[in-house]
């Protein structure tokens, strides 16, 4: 799934709340097997930027 910039969150401007959730966000996709492989990332970002 690729984000839009208005999805992209700004780290430096989360609480220790925020940050919480969306650690919890991504743990609770890794453990339900909502994930890409690095190979597969790496592979649509050169495609993504003619690299």
């Amino acid at each position: 799934m690729k984000q839009t910039r208005a999805q992209v969150l700004e780290v430096s401007q989360l609480t220790a709340e925020q940050m919480d959730i969306e650690l919890l966000k991504g743990y609770t996709d890794m453990l339900e097997g909502r994930t890409k492989s690095a190979e597969n990332t790496f592979s649509d970002i050169r495609k993504d930027y003619n690299l």
